[in-house]
């Protein structure tokens, strides 16, 4: 969905297949990532734009508190997503300063702007849920 945006703002986006190293050196593979800016190291991103987690019952915790203190510190986040896979459901932060101060929920019938296009919850969970009948 938000392939088009990505590429006109001459960014790059990777799917799960990217090391984005924070700020404090934590190393993760976001779901998906956005990056606008060339990559300090050959084998990994050291900030991002936009970063999105599919959450799961093993990981939610990390993605909602670690993942986020780490990511917050990303001086180019400007959003990030936890993508509920069982609902209609997605939290976003905004973070600013280096922390995440509130997050917004938006659910069945939402559009999340982000700075690459609006991210459709609808679609989002059908794109999902054929993702997941397929593999």
């Amino acid at each position: 969905m938000l392939s088009p945006g990505v590429r006109s703002a001459r960014c790059l986006l990777f799917m799960a297949n990217r090391i984005l190293v924070t700020p404090a050196g934590n190393a993760y593979y976001p779901d998906m990532f956005v990056s606008c800016g060339p990559g300090a190291k050959r084998l990994h991103e050291v900030d991002a734009s936009l970063i999105l987690e599919v959450l799961s019952p093993s990981t939610a915790d990390i993605d909602r508190r670690e993942k986020a203190v780490a990511y917050a510190q990303l001086p180019g986040l400007e959003l990030y997503l936890l993508v509920h896979p069982d609902s209609l459901r997605m939290e976003a932060a905004r973070p600013q300063g280096g922390t995440i101060g509130s997050w917004q929920t938006y659910g069945a019938g939402h559009v999340v702007a982000t700075l690459f296009g609006g991210l459709d919850i609808d679609a989002l969970h059908d794109d999902l849920d054929r993702r997941v009948t397929v593999d």
